[in-house]
């Protein structure tokens, strides 16, 4: 977040895509390298395809590659027409420097802006975290990890119901999709690391550790789920991990 606030102070006007420079971009980022880090472990990068090798940085070679191949190249227009949540995964999936999960990570935080809008439940792909947490928590989750996620969406009450966890509220208008159940199985399977570390499946313990920020963040949720006119005359209650 202090990397892209510090752009935002940098640089004269927004990135959009139609001023989006890797080189005046990379060069801001350098300068900054030289104090600070510009990226940390809270968010998985990608790798770098060998075609932008020639370049020095690995941000340089993220921008090149966004720039090339996303912006240059018409894909982003092709993700704006996609049909579905599933098409802009695979044109995503079709970048150089993108596998699976990050594909579909970034296809989801697309959906959370306002240029495309497709239901949270028409598409899911499970993630490494996802993928433990899921193995942890069920013996048999049918041909693919994707079908324990399927599972739990389709009979979330009933679940609630025969394991006790009633006291649960979703937000307003909105209940559990496909991606939120998603994040949970990976959030899972970090709680479960420190809480049964008897359960050895894949990494076993959380190596990175964060210090917390005293400055304030203004969280607020996407525009278009309606969430703060929803709460307007309603006290929002927050579910705890213990709810779910």
């Amino acid at each position: 977040m202090e990397t892209w606030e510090f752009l935002e102070n940098q640089l004269s006007e927004p990135i959009c895509v139609n001023n989006f420079n890797p080189k005046i971009i990379s060069g801001w980022l350098t300068k900054r390298q030289r104090k600070y880090p510009i990226f940390n472990n809270a968010y998985m990068m990608t790798g770098s395809h060998h075609l932008y090798n020639y370049l020095p940085t690995k941000h340089e070679k993220w921008l090149t590659m966004i720039k090339q191949e996303i912006i240059d190249s018409g894909l982003i227009v092709d993700i704006l027409n996609a049909k579905t949540m599933e098409d802009v995964f695979r044109l995503l999936q079709g970048c150089s420097f993108l596998g699976s999960f990050l594909a579909y990570q970034y296809t989801i935080d697309m959906n959370y802006s306002p240029y495309i809008n497709f239901s949270e439940n028409d598409f899911v792909k499970a993630g490494i975290g996802a993928i433990r947490g899921i193995k942890k928590c069920f013996l048999c989750y049918g041909n693919k990890c994707e079908d324990a996620i399927w599972y739990v969406k389709e009979h979330f009450n009933d679940l609630q119901k025969r394991y006790g966890y009633t006291s649960f509220h979703p937000l307003l208008g909105h209940e559990p999709t496909l991606i939120d159940l998603q994040n949970c199985f990976c959030e899972t399977d970090k709680y479960l690391r420190a809480k049964m570390p008897e359960l050895r499946i894949g990494n076993v313990r959380i190596k990175q550790k964060y210090m917390p920020h005293t400055d304030p963040i203004q969280f607020f949720f996407p525009p278009k789920w309606n969430i703060v006119e929803m709460y307007k005359y309603k006290p929002i209650v927050v579910p705890t991990l213990f709810d779910l």
